[in-house]
C-alpha cells in the first residue's frame, strides 16, 4: 500500500480505542496525513432532539480526545454521524471521503475470532473499500494513572514536599512517573495534568508553609452528584492551552457553519482546531456560564472573568466576546500565576538594565512607566517590580482595566464604568486610602496622566503601564496628553520599555559560523560581533519548532537630573534617544543582538521585533 493521505479512526470512546487512536495518530504524524475521527450515534429516531444531542456531545468528545500536541501538529477532522448501523456509516464515509486507511480497536478477549460473532470491525473489514487496521487495547489511561499514582506514593509517601514551587514539585513527580513506568516526558505530563483533574494530587499550602506540598490521593475519588466545570469541554480546551503553554485562545466563526479555534504559543497565533458551529455555540455559551456572562445578549460585546475549578487556583482567565458578522467572536486571555510572579532577574534583564531598574525601585517616590505594545509582558514585569517592594511593608493600592491577575499583596480595584467608577475616579479614590505605592493599570488619556503625575509628585510611588515605541518615545506620548515639561522631568523617575521574542530550544539549537551580512548588524550598532550564531532546529521537546518558551528586551533608563534637564528645554524625542546612547543605554536593538549573540535567540528573531 502507498504511502496513506487519510486515515480514519472509528471512535466508540471505550478504552479498547486507545491503541488504534494512538497508532493512527503516529502514522498521521509519520506520513503527513489528514486524521478523520469518527463516531456513530445509533438506536436513535432521525432527525430527533435525542440524535442531535448525541451528536453534539460526540463531538465535543472527540475534540478533547487526541492530545493538545498532536491536536497542534495533526491536520484533523472530526464527524459524529447517526445511522441505524454502525458498520455502513463508517464504510460510506470512508468512501466519499477517499479514506486510504481506516484504524479500529477490538476489546479482544478472544483476538480475531471474536470478530466472527458480528462485530462492527468484522463487518468493516469485509466491506471496506480500503485496508482495515484492528489493534488489541493497549493499557488504558485509568490503568496508566493507577500504575502512576502507586508509583508516585511508593517513591514519595502520602505527599511530596514542595521544592520551592508547585512548578519544581510536579517536575520531580514528572520525573518519578517517567521513570518508574518507562514513558515519554510528555505521556507522563498527560497522566499527571489528569491525575490533577481527578483531584488524586492536590496542591497544599497553608500560611506557615512557605513551600506548599503535593498531597497525594490513593483512591480515586467519587464523582460529585452535581456537574462539576472540570467535566466541561471549555474547562478541558483550557486544559489543553495551558499544557501547550498558550497565552490567548481565539473562537471565530467561519463562513460556512464552522468555527476555528487557535492558540497563540510563544508569540504565534497557530490554528489548532476546527469546530462545527453547534459545538463551537455550546462552548461559548459554557463560557459564558463560567464568567456570569448572560447568555441571552449575543449581540453585545462582554468582558469578564471565568470562575474557574480549585483545582486550577494557579490560572486567570479573562473572557471577550464580540458579535461579528458571522457569529460571535471569543478571545480568552490565560495568566498562569508561575508565569506572572516572577523575580527580576529571570525576566531576561541584561546586568546593566536590571541595575537600573534596582536603581529605580530604590527612589521610593515618583513615577515608573514600563511601556511596550499590546503582548509584550509589562504586565509580568510591573507585578514583578510590585511584588520585591512588597516585602518592604508598603500599602500597595490598584486601580485597573480590569485587575489582570488577583494579587494578596495589593489591594486591586476594578474599573466599573456601570457604577460610575472611571479609571481617573478611582485612582482619586485610591489617593485617600494612604497608599505609599499605586499601581495605575495603564495611562490611556490626559486625565489619568495628570492625576498619576500629581499622585507621584505628593511623594507616592507610581507605577504605570503605556504603549509607546521606546524610552524617548515615551516621553513625546506623555506631552502629547498635555503633561508639562517640568512635571514630567520633575516626577518621572524611570522607564523600561521591552518586547518578547522567543527562546531557541537548548535541546536542538544549531551552533554555525557568523555569516558576513550578519556581522554587519552587529557592526551597525557599534557591538563586537560573535564568531558564532545560534539557529532553530526541531525536536519533540519544542514540538519541533525550534523554540520553546519567550525572553524579554529590555531599555531602561533612570530618568536623571541630564535627561530631566533636556526634557525641560524641550529636546525632541531623537535628541533624547541621542542622549540615552552617550549614557549608555542598552537600547532594544543593542540588547535582542546580544541575546541572539549568547544563544538565547537567533538573529532572525532579534531583529524581527516590532518598532526596533
Amino acid at each position: 500500500m502507498a504511502n496513506p493521505t487519510k486515515i480514519m479512526v472509528a471512535v466508540d470512546f471505550s478504552d479498547c480505542c486507545t491503541a488504534a487512536l494512538d497508532h493512527a495518530c503516529e502514522l498521521a504524524k509519520q506520513f503527513g496525513a489528514q486524521l478523520h475521527l469518527v463516531h456513530v450515534v445509533t438506536g436513535t429516531q432521525s432527525g430527533s432532539m435525542e440524535e442531535q444531542d448525541l451528536i453534539r456531545i460526540g463531538l465535543e468528545k472527540l475534540n478533547s480526545l487526541i492530545t493538545p500536541e498532536s491536536e497542534l501538529a495533526l491536520k484533523t477532522e472530526k464527524h459524529a454521524l447517526a445511522g441505524a448501523s454502525a458498520q455502513r456509516v463508517i464504510v460510506e464515509h470512508a468512501r466519499t471521503n477517499d479514506i486510504d486507511l481506516i484504524v479500529m480497536g477490538t476489546h479482544g478477549r478472544k483476538g480475531l475470532v471474536h470478530f466472527a460473532l458480528g462485530s462492527v470491525a468484522e463487518r468493516v473489514l469485509r466491506s471496506a473499500p480500503c485496508p482495515v487496521m484492528v489493534l488489541q487495547p493497549a493499557n488504558s489511561l485509568s490503568q496508566t494513572k493507577e500504575r502512576a499514582i502507586k508509583a508516585i506514593s511508593s517513591q514519595f509517601g502520602e505527599s511530596v514536599e514542595g521544592k520551592g514551587n508547585r512548578s519544581e514539585t510536579i517536575q520531580a513527580v514528572q520525573a518519578c512517573v517517567t521513570e518508574r513506568l518507562e514513558i515519554t516526558e510528555a505521556n507522563a505530563d498527560q497522566v499527571i495534568d489528569a491525575l490533577q483533574q481527578d483531584q488524586r494530587l492536590r496542591w497544599r499550602q497553608d500560611e506557615a508553609d512557605d513551600n506548599g506540598r503535593l498531597e497525594i490521593i490513593l483512591h480515586e475519588v467519587a464523582p460529585s452528584e452535581s456537574p462539576s466545570y472540570s467535566e466541561s469541554p471549555a474547562i478541558d480546551l483550557i486544559h489543553r492551552a495551558k499544557a501547550l503553554r498558550a497565552t490567548d485562545v481565539h473562537l471565530d466563526p467561519k463562513s460556512h457553519g464552522e468555527y476555528v479555534v487557535r492558540f497563540r504559543i510563544d508569540g504565534e497565533l497557530e490554528h489548532y482546531c476546527v469546530l462545527s458551529r453547534d459545538v463551537a455555540e455550546h462552548l461559548i455559551n459554557r463560557f459564558k456560564t463560567i464568567a456570569r456572562i448572560d447568555i441571552a445578549a449575543p449581540f453585545t460585546p462582554h468582558e469578564s472573568r471565568l470562575t474557574l475549578p480549585e483545582s486550577m487556583e494557579d490560572l486567570e482567565v479573562r473572557i471577550t466576546t464580540a458579535p461579528v458578522a458571522a457569529g460571535e467572536s471569543v478571545a480568552l486571555r490565560l495568566f498562569a500565576l508561575e508565569n506572572v510572579f516572577r523575580p527580576l532577574d529571570t525576566l531576561g534583564f541584561a546586568n546593566s538594565s536590571l541595575d537600573t531598574v534596582d536603581a529605580v525601585l530604590r527612589k521610593g517616590e515618583g513615577l515608573v512607566l514600563v511601556t511596550g505594545p499590546t503582548g509584550a509582558g509589562k504586565t509580568t514585569t510591573v507585578y514583578s517590580m510590585l511584588q520585591s517592594l512588597a516585602a518592604s511593608k508598603l500599602n500597595i493600592v490598584s486601580i485597573e482595566d480590569p485587575v489582570e491577575f488577583a494579587t494578596p499583596f495589593i489591594r486591586q480595584m476594578n474599573v466599573d464604568a456601570k457604577h460610575g467608577i472611571t479609571m481617573a475616579s478611582g485612582l482619586r479614590t485610591m489617593l485617600r486610602m494612604d497608599p505609599d505605592v499605586i499601581f495605575v493599570g495603564e495611562i490611556r488619556d490626559a486625565e489619568a496622566a495628570l492625576i498619576a503625575m500629581q499622585a507621584a509628585s505628593s511623594g507616592r510611588y507610581v507605577f504605570s503601564t503605556l504603549h509607546t515605541r521606546d524610552v524617548a518615545s515615551t516621553i513625546t506620548a506623555l506631552r502629547d496628553m498635555n503633561v508639562a515639561d517640568r512635571s514630567l522631568a520633575g516626577n518621572l523617575n524611570g522607564i523600561v520599555n521591552q518586547r518578547l521574542v522567543r527562546r531557541l530550544c537548548p535541546d536542538c539549537r544549531i551552533q554555525y559560523d557568523i555569516l558576513d551580512e550578519e556581522r554587519t548588524k552587529f557592526e551597525a550598532n557599534s557591538l563586537d560581533a560573535p564568531a558564532t550564531l545560534y539557529r532553530r532546529s526541531g525536536c519533540d521537546a519544542c514540538r519541533h519548532t525550534g523554540y520553546r518558551g519567550r525572553v524579554g528586551i529590555f531599555e531602561a533608563a533612570l530618568i536623571d537630573r541630564e535627561i530631566g534637564n533636556a526634557i525641560v528645554d524641550e529636546h525632541s524625542e531623537q535628541s533624547i534617544r541621542d542622549l540615552l546612547s552617550h549614557k549608555g543605554v542598552t537600547s532594544l536593538t543593542s540588547d535582542a543582538l546580544h541575546k541572539a549573540a549568547t544563544g538565547i535567540t537567533d538573529i532572525g528573531e532579534a531583529l524581527g521585533v516590532h518598532w526596533l
